[in-house]
């Protein structure tokens, strides 16, 4: 089973006006770039290479 939690508060900032406005979502990880045309080869780079918790490449990812 796999489960996803979505928070109006990324960052600690409201913006669930904006997300329901302009139609998206946000991770909440500052850096990761606009994901909208990314494919899922380099969404799990992006994730490998960043500071995203369980996804670095400094151990916290699962195959490391």
């Amino acid at each position: 089973m796999k489960l996803y939690q979505m928070s109006s508060r990324p960052g600690g900032t409201e913006r669930i006006s904006s997300f329901l406005e302009d139609n998206f979502v946000c991770m909440g990880w500052p850096g990761i770039g606009d994901l909208e045309h990314t494919g899922s080869e380099e969404l799990r780079e992006r994730f490998h290479t960043s500071n995203i918790p369980g996804g670095t490449g400094k151990g916290g990812h699962k195959d490391d």
